[in-house]
């Protein structure tokens, strides 16, 4: 059964005694065997945004801490988890590519519900909010939550820059690329290992059960497929100039809901770094009045 190990109080923004609510918090909880840490930035609002990392980063990144700094003047706490992709009280720093890569995805969804349970013990209100393959990984997320809301939490979703491939591209780009083909691993057993490219390494050894869950996006496991599902307020921020993933500006171009809204920032990369962040944020403080 998930408890919580420690909370250390890291730092108080305004002071140690000047207002007990400015903390800043570094978080664990004990999950199969591992634990997890998170930032959580807890200033007594009743709302917090859950912020997902994208592809093998942390919850250090400019990105999401830009995010949750910005979060404080609209109120809003935030709740930074690290995926631990197996690592016990895995650090601050990209997971490294020259591993034997054994993690599967499905436990990185467990992960961030686990955090969505500590959440829902303490706010009234949850955004949840994803960066790049972060962004996949929040609407997997909400698609398992979505039949155990039983006070509907979860008000709205934030999707940054958000990967959008499908299963037939991720396929052609295997076989061109590696060499490797999704539907022969299928046949393979799920604990041999492959040479490939993975998660923006080259040439790594991948077991083949974790290549699967990140790669196989069957099933309706895309992101375009999980948005045509999702009936919340869904905010999507693209950039103009996003070399990583950019085709979602045209992936997204068939979806029409009234819940979905889609912005694109001009001039901006794929991590909204210099003032294009502000241009986002700036957005955001007008959907949340």
């Amino acid at each position: 059964m998930k408890k919580i190990l420690f909370i250390f109080i890291f730092f108080i923004s305004q002071g140690l005694y000047s207002d007990p609510k400015n903390i800043h918090l570094d978080v664990s909880l004990d999950s199969s065997n591992l634990t997890l840490n998170a930032h959580h930035y807890d200033y007594g609002s009743n709302t917090v945004a859950i912020i997902l990392h994208g592809m093998r980063g942390h919850r250090n990144m400019e990105i999401v801490n830009g995010i949750a700094n910005n979060f404080i003047g609209l109120n809003i706490d935030s709740l930074i988890p690290n995926l631990s992709y197996g690592i016990s009280s895995r650090n601050n720093d990209f997971l490294p590519c020259d591993i034997k890569h054994s993690h599967v995805n499905d436990n990185n969804i467990k992960e961030v519900m686990e955090w969505w349970r500590y959440a829902n013990e303490r706010y009234d209100n949850i955004i949840l909010v994803g960066h790049s393959m972060g962004g996949q990984d929040i609407l997997s997320v909400y698609k398992h939550i979505m039949p155990l809301q039983n006070n509907y939490s979860i008000k709205s979703i934030m999707l940054f820059a958000p990967s959008s491939q499908d299963y037939n591209e991720i396929r052609d780009s295997f076989i061109n690329s590696s060499g490797v083909d999704i539907e022969e691993l299928k046949t393979m057993s799920l604990s041999s290992y492959i040479t490939t490219d993975f998660l923006g390494c080259k040439k790594q050894e991948v077991k083949v059960e974790s290549f699967l869950s990140y790669y196989d996006l069957s099933g309706g496991r895309d992101t375009v497929s999980m948005l045509s599902a999702i009936d919340i307020p869904t905010y999507i921020f693209l950039a103009s100039e996003d070399t990583y993933v950019p085709e979602t500006a045209e992936k997204l171009t068939d979806i029409n809901k009234d819940n979905i809204q889609i912005y694109t920032i001009e001039g901006s990369d794929h991590f909204f770094r210099d003032l294009y962040l502000d241009d986002v944020l700036d957005i955001i403080s007008g959907l949340i009045e």
